[in-house]
């Protein structure tokens, strides 16, 4: 129950919040790149509107022998005081495949994107907290990463 509980209010927090924020617009229309951080990922940005971008990461963890994959909404708003520079909260589902099986988890992300000015590039930083649905692990805030895109 606490787990489906977690769940709505993760989405109606995500609903609320991209109805009540107002955005001048992202910089660009997709990225394409690699994600460093806990793992090393591939990280696909493709924006669906001004603010509104959904991302997907599908990363490899050597080290701990797992692949983890997902799939985030992203809403972004600019910080006028640096052109090309915004933050964003989001949240989304994963899910990880590991010698114990398949773990699903709900995440919830926070970071800035950078866009550069003349330059088909992004970095982005950010924070990316999770609640493992049907493991032990419950809420993990070990993850986030730096990601650099060619954006397009």
């Amino acid at each position: 129950m606490k787990k489906l509980l977690l769940t709505i209010a993760s989405i109606s927090a995500l609903a609320i919040g991209a109805q009540t924020a107002k955005a001048q617009g992202s910089t660009y229309a997709n990225g394409i790149g690699l994600r460093l951080g806990y793992n090393a990922a591939l990280s696909y940005k493709h924006f669906i509107s001004n603010a509104g971008a959904l991302e997907g990461i599908v990363g490899l963890n050597m080290g701990d022998n797992y692949l983890n994959i997902a799939a985030m909404y992203e809403h972004h708003l600019p910080i006028k005081e640096v052109s090309g520079l915004q933050w964003y909260f989001g949240a989304g589902l994963g899910a990880v495949f590991y010698d114990g099986g398949p773990g699903f988890t709900v995440n919830g992300i926070l970071g800035l994107d950078y866009k550069f000015n003349n330059a088909p590039f992004n970095i982005s930083l950010d924070w990316m907290p999770g609640y493992y649905l049907n493991d032990d692990l419950g809420f993990t805030g070990k993850y986030g990463g730096l990601s650099v895109r060619y954006t397009f």
